[in-house]
């Protein structure tokens, strides 16, 4: 599929059934396309975050969910799934 004819929406959503898929090395080169563009959507972000999380990737996880922060302070759930984070990490680090 060439990229370069989708809209910033559809690459947002391209990302998110890249994540459905099981392919997070690849959703976080889309998503720091549009990162990099600041064209990414704060939701999408945040989902890549979780589903690296998920997958037990914390420090990819830490560094997208900051990224999805980054792009929406506004919103509580990016705040939210970062301090599930950290409390998690303190939590093992113990």
């Amino acid at each position: 599929m060439a990229t370069s004819a989708l809209s910033p929406a559809q690459m947002n959503e391209l990302g998110r059934s890249v994540i459905t898929s099981g392919d997070l090395d690849q959703a976080a080169e889309i998503f720091a396309l549009l990162v990099d563009a600041e064209i990414a959507e704060a939701s999408a972000v945040l989902a890549l975050g979780f589903a690296l999380h998920t997958a037990g990737r914390t420090k990819d996880a830490l560094e997208w969910t900051g990224r999805a922060v980054s792009l929406a302070p506004e919103d509580p759930l990016g705040f939210h799934v970062l301090a599930h984070l950290l409390i998690e990490i303190a939590a093992f680090s113990a």
